[in-house]
């Protein structure tokens, strides 16, 4: 998930979930809370909305309140007992006021103004004993909700039957403790929830932008000490993730180019060694030859002449080894550049075979060709660069061949969008193990580094790096006793003459 929508997610949620978890919430406290009103005051409550209600409340309340007193005919009593029914009533919110022949029988609040005794109703006011009579009186600020009943004192206990009203009065500016009770719970679950809606976000949050920031702090406080031997994990698919898999690879080129760079480091020494022994060799000879003239050892025309063409020929091995060597170096880096054209394989191969048919033969060595394309084929290639590559290849197996009667068998091969080209020998062979081992630079099958036979051991390194760069593969098979075979393909040309 992208950053951008876990952004607007967030605050999609933010918004929603709290309105939602605390109207769930309130919708189940106010059905509680109804409950516990309805059992406590002997009342009905139509719909949850009467809850907060306080005016609507106190009314049923008081009605109730007033059907207890009649139905237990409470005004009959003493004066002890109904100071215990209106200690009850308070618990309503109400006290009781009885009027017994348009006289105070009965007062539950001394704080009662004679404004409010004034405006109570008489017993001919009220229409029978069942009919309940509401209003509103407003006393210094307050409103009142007075609830006024006639009830008839019998003559038995007064010598005669006396009218009376039975008034229940309440403050309509009371609230009840329940009703604030419920609101400091409603106000209290809203302030959780949000809380907790805030918590759950920041920590979804954390793991989805801090968490990926301090990971990748730490790889890139890793990577600012030298160390690139550990992967940077993609733990996702939003910028985070994105921006994870680019450090992982700015990462990989890094380690890439270090390896690189020490392994060139390891080959530079490794080349200046390999270079200093192939030097020694014929320079110690050259200097042994020379030291001979110089002594006088070479006491005849003729050995003089021998020295001096063996010095020449020590010099031209050094002269050939320093130009392949510079020659790689080049390849190496790049220096060199190519010449691609469009060449006909089949006859610029035939015309190298004829050349080294002839300087083979007087040594025994049979070169032959064959093709084994279908038609004319073009490949894309620099020719001299190519020519160096069939030369080195055919040069290594003459010189490996251990045979009284040397072969080599040059083949051409269409294989789709390439051709392949094999250059085999009867020679020596190879063992398995170092077949990978032969292209790399001054590599030689024989452990000791003798240079008897000649050769810098860097024609096969300088094969491989051509064939690279002109996008083809090269490599070696060879049975060892039997042979070695040297197989490298070459591109074809985008467009190829007609059949």
């Amino acid at each position: 998930m992208k950053i951008n929508t876990k952004i607007i997610l967030s605050f999609f949620l933010t918004v929603t979930v709290p309105v939602t978890l605390a109207l769930l919430c309130l919708f189940i406290l106010l059905n509680l809370q109804k409950g516990i009103l309805e059992e406590t005051y002997n009342i009905e409550i139509d719909s949850v909305s009467e809850v907060f209600e306080t005016t609507v409340l106190l009314d049923k309340i008081c009605e109730s309140a007033m059907d207890e007193v009649i139905n237990e005919e409470a005004y009959l009593l003493d004066e002890d007992s109904l100071d215990v029914i209106n200690a009850n009533l308070e618990k309503r919110y109400s006290f009781l006021i009885i009027l017994r022949d348009e006289e105070i029988y009965y007062q539950g609040d001394d704080a009662v103004t004679q404004k409010l005794i004034d405006a109570l109703p008489s017993y001919d006011d009220l229409s029978d004993e069942t009919a309940l009579k509401n209003y509103y009186l407003v006393e210094n600020g307050t409103q009142y909700l007075v609830k006024a009943r006639r009830i008839l004192f019998p003559a038995g206990r007064y010598g005669k039957a006396l009218g009376g009203v039975l008034v229940i009065v309440s403050k309509t500016d009371s609230t009840l403790k329940e009703v604030t009770v419920l609101t400091i719970e409603c106000i209290a679950i809203f302030l959780l929830v949000m809380i907790l809606t805030g918590v759950c976000l920041t920590l979804w949050l954390h793991r989805s932008i801090v968490k990926p920031l301090n990971y990748l702090e730490k790889s890139a406080n890793r990577i600012a000490t030298g160390d690139l031997d550990f992967e940077i994990v993609s733990k996702g698919d939003d910028e985070f993730g994105d921006l994870t898999k680019s450090f992982e690879s700015m990462r990989g080129k890094l380690k890439e180019y270090v390896d690189k760079k020490v392994q060139y480091e390891v080959d530079s020494r490794e080349l200046l060694t390999n270079i200093s022994h192939d030097l020694k060799t014929p320079l110690t000879s050259i200097k042994g030859y020379v030291e001979g003239l110089l002594d006088g050892v070479a006491d005849t025309q003729e050995k003089r002449d021998k020295y001096l063409q063996t010095i020449y020929n020590k010099s031209k091995d050094m002269d050939r080894l320093i130009g392949e060597v510079t020659l790689f170096s080049k390849l190496d880096t790049g220096d060199i550049p190519y010449n691609f054209e469009k060449i006909d394989i089949d006859g610029f191969l035939s015309e190298l075979c004829t050349e080294w048919k002839f300087d083979l033969e007087e040594k025994n060595i049979f070169v032959h060709y064959e093709n084994n394309l279908s038609g004319r084929v073009m490949i894309k290639g620099d020719a001299e660069k190519l020519i160096r590559v069939v030369n080195n290849i055919i040069g290594n197996s003459v010189k490996y061949l251990d045979k009284d009667e040397g072969h080599i068998h040059i083949t051409l091969e269409d294989i789709g969008e390439s051709v392949k080209i094999t250059i085999a020998d009867n020679g020596k062979g190879i063992e398995k193990e170092n077949l990978e081992l032969i292209f790399e630079r001054f590599y030689r099958t024989d452990a000791s580094r003798n240079s008897k036979q000649g050769g810098s051991g860097i024609g096969l390194a300088i094969v491989k790096k051509i064939i690279e760069q002109h996008d083809g593969r090269v490599w070696a098979e060879s049975k060892v006793n039997e042979g070695t075979a040297i197989v490298f393909t070459l591109q074809k040309a985008a467009s190829q003459p007609d059949e």
